[in-house]
């Protein structure tokens, strides 16, 4: 709850007079970083309450149709006021993946509790940023970051693009500085960080006929030579980006990870014309599967088991 009498008063002031809701040309496609209510309260009795749908370019909404555009100003406020109001994150873990290059395999550190608690801390405080959700990249070179607790929450996951710019954190894209990028790479250092090695492998496949999700395999030397394998294969030629999924028979999904964090996540295509038989990888490079990788792919299905 939000008690400072100058902050909620602005607040209130700049929410009760937004302006009424246009429909805008365009909007970011990204999902909802939350749905929040406001609720004013004088001497305990509720005088103005309004729903914030902050999606896309957001909605502000007073009763059942009374539906405003929240402006910049109103944004910074409503946000800086969930900081003011939110207690720390405690975290006791962070996975930090690195990706490089999208083609060569990334790399993983396993960061204890107290430097996590410190790059936790230190994200919170790097400045806001104006670029477009999209400045996060989630394809190519990056940082992907998951904040564990001791009970199994996870209660942040972030992603630090090549650009210098975060996923959202407590509602706001982030500027990087050169001060938190060399708290990072220091705490990877110091975690012995190494080429990461998957240990699970969640499997999907599906045909004209059936659709079989959530298969798992765990068996590390089998995952171990897929894995490399996947890596090793040579790039496919220009011709195959023009294929379709209806040009083959399989089409599997599959998604390595190591202690709870996305490593790596391919489209595999089987069957049909062999010259569209392809694995795309999530930058959009696509290579060629030989017979010894459908060996391997044959194989986890084989021993995997569903959840």
């Amino acid at each position: 709850m939000l008690v400072q009498a100058s902050q909620v008063q602005h607040l209130y002031q700049v929410t009760t007079t937004l302006p009424p809701y246009e429909q805008p040309q365009s909007c970011p496609d990204i999902g909802s970083v939350g749905d929040y209510t406001l609720t004013f309260l004088e001497k305990g009795k509720t005088i103005v309450s309004a729903t914030y749908a902050s999606n896309g370019c957001g909605i502000v909404t007073f009763g059942q149709n009374d539906e405003r555009t929240p402006t910049q100003e109103f944004s910074t406020l409503f946000f800086q006021a969930i900081q003011d109001t939110t207690p720390p994150i405690q975290t006791d873990q962070l996975i930090v993946i690195h990706t490089v290059d999208p083609s060569q395999i990334p790399i993983h550190a396993k960061i204890g509790a107290a430097g996590a608690q410190l790059l936790s801390d230190a994200l919170r405080q790097l400045p806001a940023s104006s670029a477009p959700p999209e400045c996060a990249d989630t394809t190519g070179p990056r940082y992907d970051l998951t904040f564990h607790q001791a009970n199994g929450e996870v209660p942040l996951q972030i992603t630090i693009a090549a650009t210098g710019c975060t996923s959202a954190v407590e509602g706001h894209i982030r500027t990087v500085t050169p001060g938190f990028r060399h708290l990072l790479e220091q705490q990877i250092a110091e975690a012995g960080a190494a080429p990461a090695q998957p240990d699970s492998l969640s499997l999907a496949v599906s045909d004209a006929k059936t659709t079989k999700k959530g298969l798992m395999v765990y068996q590390r030397d089998l995952l171990d030579k897929l894995y490399h394998k996947l890596y090793a294969l040579p790039f496919a030629k220009e011709q195959v980006k023009s294929c379709t999924p209806q040009d083959t028979l399989k089409h599997f999904y599959l998604f390595f990870e190591q202690d709870g964090s996305n490593v790596l996540s391919v489209e595999a295509y089987q069957g049909g014309k062999a010259e569209c038989e392809r694995v795309t990888f999530v930058d959009g490079s696509v290579r060629q599967p030989d017979q010894a990788w459908w060996t391997l792919v044959e194989q986890a299905q084989a021993i995997a088991t569903p959840t």
